[in-house]
């Protein structure tokens, strides 16, 4: 068993317990990945897209996000842009990871 961090453990021949040798283990909203990609692109009702520049929220409830895309607009309620100093975070703490 490899201790992936303090609550997380995957086997030794395990894609996580693998990238994380490896160097290509990334944690980020939605738990831990041994995909590097940086672009997470949200689908449905809720759903988060992570980019480079920030992260958008679709529209909550499932009338407003079918509203929205059944009338040929995006559904994205909500975005937040990401700060040069959001980025030197994030950077440092996947240093520290």
């Amino acid at each position: 068993m490899t201790q992936l961090r303090s609550i997380f453990f995957a086997l030794p021949d395990d894609e996580l317990a693998l990238a994380q040798k490896a160097g290509h283990f990334l944690r980020h909203a939605f738990g831990y990945s041994p995909d590097t990609c940086t672009t997470v692109i949200g689908f449905g009702a809720s759903a988060i897209g992570l980019l480079c520049d920030g992260s958008a929220q679709n529209e909550l409830t499932q009338c407003l996000y079918s509203r929205n895309i059944g009338s040929g607009r995006v559904a994205t309620s909500k975005g937040y842009p990401l700060t040069s100093q959001d980025r030197l975070a994030i950077i440092e703490r996947r240093q520290r990871n």
